[in-house]
């Protein structure tokens, strides 16, 4: 903080001495004048001053221990890079930082365990397959067109060499131990989540209604996306995300019969780590909470439809009671009473 002994102290007014600083003033060989920078940290005059980063360490402590905190779903403080989420449901709840889902989240392109490869072509609305190996060759060369017909886009399911898509951008994959692999594709121009069975070559549309957008939470069919792309789906393949709507993550429940679709928070899902396999696919392993529901906040910008009625069994005994096949007006031993009929005490006939 002492200025060199071969400059002199400046001065603003007679007798009184001014605080020197570094890089002031012209050159040695007096050339143009340098840009003034403060002398230090420590001094009269400061950037931080000593009296206000005692206090940060006395007065809140959390703040450092935020920052030595290592980041991760465990975590209170989330110190993820650039994590800017909700915070809304994070804090004075039991078990909020214990329960999550970990899915292996992928792009346009993912990898099975024997080395097979999967990509989405959304030029040509298809999917594709590339083997780890060709005949003549020991690395992956060609590639093979698995699902859909090659620049034809449409909507329809069925056995993969007639299924049609339009525009998918995200696939992932799940594979069991001792079940089949599963392919799930977000097919975009449609606005539905597909699924590919490895082991019977079909296709099936798991949420959403074809060509009719939104943001509504539902059961299956019931559902609505708008451009889905990228996806993420656990190691058991009950629990599927999707980047939907620009950004919001919506979660389908694989787990039950009808897959079931919730918005989630803002923030609900982080990133935990990312890999590279062979070939430049970029892998990420990503945490979420499938519990934080954005219909539990409040959002305006989500619609729900919910069922005002479930029917088990026919359908038709749904319907009104006036409908010819169960209308009891048509069957006159229904609708009079036995003769000599009594009913005793305790309801009995």
């Amino acid at each position: 903080l002492v200025p060199p002994a071969s400059r002199s102290p400046r001065r603003d007014a007679p007798g009184r001495a001014r605080t020197p600083r570094r890089g002031c003033g012209k050159s040695a060989e007096g050339g143009p004048r340098r840009v003034c920078r403060p002398a230090g940290l420590v001094g009269r005059k400061t950037a931080v001053p000593l009296w206000f980063a005692a206090w940060l360490l006395a007065v809140e402590p959390w703040r450092a221990v935020a920052e030595i905190l290592k980041p991760g779903v465990s975590n209170t403080y989330y110190q993820v890079a650039k994590y800017f989420g909700s915070r809304v449901l994070e804090h004075n709840e039991t078990g909020r930082f214990t329960s999550n889902v970990e899915a292996v989240w992928s792009g346009h392109a993912t990898t099975d365990k024997v080395g097979r490869q999967w990509l989405v072509d959304r030029l040509y609305h298809q999917v594709l397959m590339v083997e780890p190996s060709a005949r003549h060759v020991a690395f992956p060369a060609y590639y093979m067109e698995y699902a859909g017909t090659r620049g034809v886009p449409g909507f329809y399911d069925g056995i993969r060499s007639q299924a049609r898509f339009d525009s998918p951008m995200g696939i992932a994959l799940s594979e069991p131990k001792g079940k089949s692999l599963v392919l799930y594709v977000s097919d975009t121009g449609n606005h539905v989540i597909r699924r590919l069975t490895f082991e019977t070559g079909r296709v099936d549309t798991v949420a959403g209604l074809a060509l009719q957008r939104g943001l509504r939470d539902g059961s299956s069919n019931r559902a609505r996306f708008d451009s889905p792309m990228s996806l993420g789906v656990d190691y058991q393949g009950d629990n599927l995300f999707v980047l939907d709507n620009g950004r919001r993550i919506r979660h389908v429940d694989l787990s039950r019969t009808l897959a079931v679709v919730t918005t989630l928070v803002d923030g609900a899902c982080r990133a935990l780590y990312r890999w590279t396999v062979p070939y430049a696919i970029e892998l990420r392993r990503v945490a979420c909470h499938a519990d934080w529901k954005a219909k539990d906040q409040g959002d305006q910008s989500l619609s729900t439809f919910n069922f005002e009625v479930f029917c088990y069994g026919h359908k038709a005994t749904c319907g009104p009671r006036n409908f010819p096949a169960i209308h009891d007006d048509e069957s006159p031993n229904l609708v009079a009473p036995p003769q000599g009929a009594a009913i005793q005490a305790g309801g009995r006939l």
